[in-house]
């Protein structure tokens, strides 16, 4: 019988790369996002990679009475879940003095809050299949990182939600992990507002601190997603797995994009 994965945020970037990774390993895939049109997308993309099979679910994680429904309608289809990998996040920019308190409630609801309600719903299931979460949270979270406050810590406090949650089951067989990955080329920074005439500078700026490979690759950060999953690492937990290129760390005084 195969295996079933929930992905969330995956309609673009490290979701739907990791959605067609899981669809190569021959898993039941879950995918998850707000535009159906990409979702269809990448349900085709994970037929054609070889899944068990795939189950759309169109949601939106700052809703959080909806919630449940991710788990309720994967367990309906499939019987399971082996694996939750919580990928969907955003971010808006700003330190301190931008913040308000919308921006705050909606950051921490789909970075923060949703997996965590997700993962609860999800519980009883991962300890009849003794599965895996893996949590993508970013180097945001333990590097400085300039204008990106509410971002970094909403990321910050994923993975202590990971660290707390590898030990708490480590006797019912669920292993946790994180993923912390720099920056990767995605739809990521249109989404946060950054005007298309800035790319080259600030894809070229932030190249240059990850020396090794400049921006990740999508397919990259699936990989150790995978990695995180994969059932031949039975004692892979609480492990925080950072892919920096060799960053250097940013210097608040230095990095000062605003759009």
């Amino acid at each position: 019988m195969a295996k079933t994965a929930i992905i969330t945020g995956s309609s673009r970037g490290i979701g739907a790369a990791s959605a067609v990774l899981f669809a190569k390993k021959g898993y039941n895939v879950v995918v998850q996002g707000r535009n159906a049109e990409k979702l269809q997308g990448v349900k085709e993309e994970c037929e054609k990679a070889g899944a068990a099979g795939v189950l759309v679910v169109e949601l939106e994680l700052s809703k959080t009475a909806d919630l449940p429904r991710l788990v309720d309608e994967t367990v309906a289809k499939f019987g399971g879940i082996d694996v939750l990998v919580n990928n969907a996040g955003f971010a808006k920019f700003g330190n301190l003095e931008e913040q308000t308190s919308d921006d705050l409630d909606s950051i921490l609801a789909v970075n923060l809050k949703a997996p965590i309600l997700i993962t609860k719903a999800a519980l009883p299931h991962l300890k009849k299949t003794r599965g895996a979460i893996v949590n993508v949270s970013s180097i945001a979270s333990h590097f400085r990182s300039n204008n990106l406050m509410s971002y970094s810590i909403t990321k910050a406090g994923l993975d202590q939600f990971s660290l707390l949650l590898s030990g708490n089951y480590a006797a019912d067989g669920i292993r946790v992990n994180t993923v912390n990955p720099a920056q990767v080329m995605t739809e990521f920074m249109a989404n946060m507002g950054v005007p298309e005439e800035m790319f080259p500078v600030l894809i070229a700026a932030e190249a240059a601190k990850q020396p090794l490979a400049g921006f990740l690759s999508a397919e990259e950060v699936a990989q150790s997603i995978w990695m995180c999953a994969d059932p031949a690492l039975p004692s892979m937990t609480g492990q925080r797995i950072t892919l920096h290129g060799g960053r250097i760390e940013d210097k608040p005084w230095e990095n000062n994009f605003q759009f």
